[in-house]
């Protein structure tokens, strides 16, 4: 899982949706007080992604088959770089 405080909420919702972008996603029902979206790809495989506040938490599972496609590419990237926790926000 991926926490990130951001310098604003827009900053926040910036990461969520880049994350777990709005039109291709479902809306995250939980924890409630929390806004944002979940779904999958085929690229990064399922993604759970709320923010509220300055807040953007993140968490990304890779499936077997995601995985798989990732060393073929030879690319092994955990999570999206947009949840990726960095030490200035």
């Amino acid at each position: 899982m991926s926490v990130r405080t951001m310098r604003s909420n827009a900053e926040a919702v910036a990461v969520v949706d880049s994350a777990a972008p709005i039109d291709s996603t479902l809306k995250a029902l939980k924890p409630d007080g929390w806004s944002g979206c979940r779904g999958s790809d085929e690229e990064i495989g399922a993604v759970y992604a709320v923010w509220k506040d300055e807040v953007a938490v993140g968490r990304h599972h890779r499936t077997a088959a995601v995985r798989k496609g990732a060393a073929n590419r030879g690319t092994h990237r955990r999570q999206s770089p947009a949840l990726e926790v960095s030490p200035n926000g």
